[in-house]
């Protein structure tokens, strides 16, 4: 996902951020990520959003939870339930900047109001 929002105006993700929004990045749902590579991860993309991984003891916690890759789910933070969803494609690329788009435009949308 962060490759995808990088491709995104920086603007607009730091308007959801400063408008009381919030980007979480749950990074090797498909695959076990150490620590090293979150945090070159992290590094590497300089975006105002949170990663984290599973622990060490834990994978694949985040699978079970979000399936696979390449999803995004809009939460309400006030009542934390699931009011939209988001799918790219496996491979990145289009389909996934389509899908973030969407995502980062319902969640503006959803702050303005």
């Amino acid at each position: 996902m962060a490759r995808e929002l990088v491709t995104n105006d920086v603007a607009k993700i730091q308007q959801i951020v400063t408008g009381g929004g919030a980007i979480l990045e749950v990074v090797g749902i498909d695959g076990q990520t150490s620590k090293d590579d979150l945090t070159t991860w992290v590094n590497s993309s300089k975006l105002t959003i949170t990663s984290l991984r599973d622990p060490d003891d834990k994978y694949p916690q985040s699978q079970q939870v979000f399936m696979t890759r390449e999803w995004t789910f809009i939460v309400d933070l006030r009542t934390m339930k699931i009011v939209s969803q988001f799918f790219g494609s496996h491979g990145g690329g289009d389909p996934s900047i389509t899908a973030i788009n969407a995502a980062l435009d319902d969640i503006m949308a959803r702050l303005k109001s």
